[in-house]
């Protein structure tokens, strides 16, 4: 299955030891297709290296040796319709690739993505939500 995860999602499985951890080390462990959008991937490096600079390294490594399917930026006009789909128009750039990816689940804690005319282009689910998803064979 295409397991998209937010930048929220990916740096706290890189910085803490939690269930986003227990995720991704689930989704490179199998035959899940990881998927991380470009902006996801600079995003995560610009707060690695403002808050945690000594992990900078690791993240380097960690891209190297995972197997994900890295997102390419979406078009200005893709970002821009999805300004009027989600709250904060940060996160447009994020859903604009997570629509085009079309991954069967979306990952994020972000409750912006929750809403509903978010849900109804695109499959969203918290952490927990996917790990039970996974262990069901649901996705």
């Amino acid at each position: 299955m295409r397991v998209m995860i937010d930048s929220n999602t990916f740096l706290s499985g890189i910085v803490l030891d939690r269930m986003e951890r227990l995720l991704l080390h689930t989704i490179v462990h199998s035959n899940h297709v990881f998927l991380l959008a470009k902006f996801s991937v600079s995003e995560v490096e610009r707060v690695l290296r403002r808050k945690f600079p000594g992990m900078i390294e690791d993240y380097e490594g960690i891209l190297q040796s995972i197997d994900a399917e890295i997102l390419p930026f979406p078009d200005r006009s893709e970002v821009e319709q999805c300004i009027e789909i989600i709250r904060d128009e940060y996160d447009a750039p994020i859903l604009a690739s997570a629509i085009k990816a079309r991954p069967d689940v979306f990952v994020t804690g972000d409750k912006d993505f929750f809403g509903e005319r978010v849900r109804a282009l695109i499959r969203v689910a918290t952490t927990r939500e996917t790990l039970k998803l996974i262990q069901e064979s649901k996705i």
